[in-house]
């Protein structure tokens, strides 16, 4: 993991994060990892079957890089947002989660599901949105307090097994926004604030938290927070000290392209201070995203220590996160008979929440 050892196209590859075809490597991804040195890749559904099939995709997507391993993400959030869910321990979403509001329950969960994503290979799970929203499953709830404690358990949950944990959709987007030009210039503590669950995240520790698509309600800027270099920068990287990754959101989503094709957009991420950039599976845009970025370094338009400033914390965050390229498959690793017990006792907690 020697950034001075690396050239321009393997740092490229650092900085982004791929969706990819099929259940398993085809031409397409082969290139991505070998000739644009791709360093991170996250799965879809169409992508998992089972454990014994993610495992040994993500054993050959290891197999195609050099000495620093990738980062293989996937959204195991819980219920409905599950992406795998043949074979593994099933977790309650995380509106139930807060509706049985027991951070120990909260933890457990993060925790077994941790392991068996480990036990497949995954190191990354991108479950954690820590918006403030009453109707929504993909929120611990509409109480400011208790999402931030649940968001700070399932944080703790994940780091504790080795598995990376983005925290999502900075500033929020829930029912309870941020106002950005306040937050900037408040003095005191920022409680009572959407800011306070990602506040107390980074206490935690989270070392990813990524920048919504979406606009902030609270703001003069009208495109995505994503550009916004109040919020990425000024916000997040300064006022509220955060020195961990900063990554986006899926930059192919509607949110983006309406304002910017998805090379475009990379360009002004970066510039505005984004570490890592999410692409869903279209290679065309995942090429032209590569090539772009490239030559805006050869060009000058992007300076090379920008790019080292973002490689940097990631191969840090890698390293904190003690990656493992390979790991046996044990297929007593999954559901076993204490995480099933934990699936069945949160299951009748959430009848009795509702």
């Amino acid at each position: 993991m020697n950034i001075e050892s690396m050239s321009l196209e393997e740092k490229i590859g650092q900085l982004c994060m791929f969706g990819i075809s099929g259940q398993s490597i085809e031409g397409d991804t082969e290139n991505l990892l070998t000739n644009f040195h791709v360093g991170n890749i996250f799965l879809t559904k169409k992508n998992a079957i089972h454990p014994k099939q993610i495992h040994h995709l993500t054993q050959n997507l290891q197999a195609y890089t050099g000495n620093i391993p990738l980062f293989i993400a996937i959204e195991q959030g819980g219920g409905i947002n599950n992406t795998i869910t043949n074979g593994v321990t099933i977790s309650p979403d995380l509106q139930t989660l807060g509706q049985i509001n027991n951070r120990l329950y909260t933890r457990q969960a993060a925790h077994i599901v941790s392991e068996e994503l480990l036990a497949m290979g995954i190191n990354m799970n991108t479950y954690i949105h820590a918006n403030i929203a009453e109707n929504d499953t993909e929120s611990f709830g509409a109480n400011n307090k208790y999402t931030t404690k649940h968001v700070t358990a399932a944080v703790q949950g994940c780091q504790q097994r080795d598995v990376a944990v983005p925290v999502r959709d900075f500033p929020g987007t829930g029912d309870l926004q941020a106002h950005i030009g306040a937050c900037l210039t408040h003095l005191g503590p920022l409680h009572k604030t959407a800011l306070q669950p990602f506040i107390k995240a980074i206490e935690a520790g989270a070392n990813f938290i990524s920048i919504t698509n979406e606009a902030t309600a609270h703001s003069d800027f009208t495109e995505p927070a994503l550009f916004s270099e109040l919020i990425v920068r000024y916000l997040l990287r300064e006022k509220l000290g955060y020195e961990g990754v900063i990554m986006s959101e899926d930059l192919l989503e509607k949110d983006i392209t309406l304002h910017a094709t998805p090379a475009e957009a990379a360009i002004r991420a970066i510039e505005t201070g984004v570490d890592l950039l999410v692409v869903g599976h279209d290679e065309a845009a995942q090429i032209s995203i590569l090539e772009t970025l490239i030559e805006a370094v050869k060009s000058g338009q992007i300076s090379e220590s920008r790019i080292d400033q973002s490689v940097k914390r990631i191969l840090q965050a890698k390293k904190e996160t003690n990656l493992t390229k390979f790991v046996n498959y044990d297929r007593d690793n999954f559901r076993q008979q204490w995480s099933v017990k934990l699936e069945t006792l949160l299951a009748t907690k959430a009848v009795v929440a509702l």
